[in-house]
């Protein structure tokens, strides 16, 4: 057992969400995954079944990706707005909310359009 009771055998089954809302937003481990230039290179590789929800490249050179199913993965939650046709996420762990809006290729990040 570690530290609030947790046994690994239960770890093993968290999401990589649940692993940073137990080591908290405060810690040095935090800092050093999530906070770009602290330290050396940062690499995020997200490997999905293949049940043909795989990303997608297509001929202009981007790549689909299901956002749903990424969003899942990584502890993001995703509200529809009808009244305002925009998909609204909310990054728990980083505090980062992302607002797109159906047909536009612009997106908001906390607030700020990229």
């Amino acid at each position: 057992m570690i530290e609030a009771g947790v046994t690994l055998e239960e770890m093993a089954e968290w999401s990589m969400a649940d692993g940073i809302r137990f080591i908290g937003r405060d810690s040095g481990l935090f800092e050093l995954i999530f906070r770009p230039g602290k330290a050396g290179v940062q690499e995020l590789q997200l490997y999905l079944d293949d049940d043909g929800t795989a990303p997608i490249p297509t001929p202009n050179g981007s790549t689909l990706v299901p956002l749903r199913r990424t969003a899942d993965a990584f502890g993001v939650t995703i509200k529809y707005d009808p009244q305002t046709r925009r998909l609204l996420l909310h990054d728990d762990i980083t505090g980062t909310d992302i607002a797109l809006t159906v047909g536009s290729r612009l997106v908001e990040v906390n607030g700020e359009t990229v």
